[in-house]
């Protein structure tokens, strides 16, 4: 004989909080990952893409001296 088993709804409002205090925190980790991915990012093109970054740099200083 098999019974289903259902959750337990004794601590719905408690485990409702508890999955959006958990959510908000995963957000933040989320973020996180992405700025840091993203400093890490900008260490990887100063080193591989000089030359683009020069060119960059002087097209910008173009536009701002008209």
């Amino acid at each position: 004989m098999s019974h289903a088993v259902a959750p337990s709804t004794h601590f719905g409002r408690a485990a409702a909080m508890a999955s959006q205090f958990a959510a908000g925190w995963n957000r933040i980790g989320r973020q996180t990952q992405f700025y840091v991915h993203t400093l890490r990012s900008i260490g990887d093109a100063l080193v591989n893409y000089t030359v683009e970054l020069q060119r960059q740099i002087a097209r910008s200083e173009e536009h701002t001296s008209e």
